[in-house]
């Protein structure tokens, strides 16, 4: 065994996970792993090796301060090091946060998944942070473990988790002000007065966060965008202020191209859309959203990079800075009329080699 070098006999826990076990009883104090903890180590660790990962288990390494840590997988690609800790007992933030640090020292990035539990724990009302990944697992299903990301009710297969924080689809999303790339949302619709086809311009999306028209600061670029748009295709809306009777005021808003009819608020609710495909971003107020996979449905919505001065107030309804989850379904059904770039500048930390 690594953990005290006595003999050791390969076993089979009730969840059918073969491991191996001390031979005898002895001196040694690490204490024996319930069937769900094995389960999930061998879980993570095949799906990173089925990744292209070097994956081992149990994994003992120290610090340069001599201080020791055994990681429950250790992934290796080329000279990128992610540990998987699957923390299924109660420990303390200190713990935690005395643990990571070992890590971060040894040039590791660790990511812990952590319990789900019915009634939460004290850990889950931690705010989220850069240097601290962490995930709620659930293993009530031994058979079907899933994770799921902060708060969220959207839950993911680990296997498919796993996979994905290795790549690069689990990733710290902290909008800021300045010139950022982003991506404006299109959605092909009807008009609601002279039911002409139409492509209307909704807003742009930010850390998979849709930024209406109407909290845009920069208008001008959007503006101007718009009209390189409709040159190419006259059923895309032209934006501008428009005077709304309804709200008594003026605001940035589309307008049929058409009959110029006001596209206005009412037109950022789910309820005004009808026709359904998968989606590239699972927070566009859809009733489906949250729901990862396949199993997404959406509008239909189309994406055009772009670069906006966005200031302050367009992320004013934006949460914090947090970990996000980008489906694998992105672009999958999704009409496309200009080629997407490069993803969005927030990349997820963990290194994908």
């Amino acid at each position: 065994m690594r953990c005290c070098s006595s003999p050791a006999i390969p076993k089979l826990s009730s969840l059918g996970t073969r491991f191996f076990a001390h031979k005898s009883s002895g001196a040694c104090q690490t204490a024996d792993e319930s069937p769900e903890h094995l389960r999930a180590k061998f879980i993570v660790a095949e799906t990173a090796r089925a990744a292209g990962w070097h994956a081992s288990t149990e994994e003992p390494g120290s610090d340069p301060d001599g201080n020791p840590w055994i990681a429950d997988v250790l992934c290796t690609r080329d000279k990128a090091k992610v540990a998987f800790e699957i923390q299924l007992a109660e420990q303390s933030l200190d713990e935690y946060q005395t643990r990571q640090r070992r890590y971060q020292r040894s040039g590791i990035r660790c990511l812990w998944l952590t319990k789900l539990r019915t009634n939460g724990s004290s850990i889950e009302s931690v705010p989220p942070s850069k240097d601290f990944p962490l995930v709620l697992l659930d293993v009530k299903e031994p058979a079907n473990m899933t994770v799921r990301i902060e708060r969220s009710e959207a839950t993911i297969p680990l296997a498919d988790f796993v996979k994905g924080a290795l790549t690069g689809e689990f990733f710290w999303a902290e909008a800021h002000s300045g010139r950022v790339d982003v991506e404006l949302q299109v959605a092909s619709i009807s008009c609601w007065k002279c039911h002409s086809p139409i492509r209307a311009i909704r807003g742009y999306v930010i850390n998979n966060k849709l930024v209406t028209l109407v909290q845009i600061s920069d208008t001008n670029a959007i503006a101007l965008f718009a009209e390189n748009l409709r040159s190419q295709d006259p059923r895309v809306t032209p934006v501008s202020k428009r005077y709304s009777k309804t709200s008594g005021g003026r605001y940035f808003a589309a307008s049929c191209p058409f009959c110029q009819a006001l596209i206005g608020d009412w037109f950022m609710t789910a309820d005004f859309f009808t026709e359904t495909v998968d989606c590239n971003y699972s927070n566009c107020s859809c009733p489906e959203a949250g729901v990862f996979g396949f199993y997404l449905g959406c509008h239909v919505f189309e994406y055009h990079p772009i670069t906006l001065s966005v200031a302050r107030r367009d992320l004013a309804y934006l949460p914090a800075a947090t970990w996000k989850w980008r489906p694998f379904t992105r672009g999958a059904t999704v009409r496309m009329h200009s080629k997407i770039g490069q993803e969005l500048k927030s990349q997820f930390d963990l290194p994908n080699a």
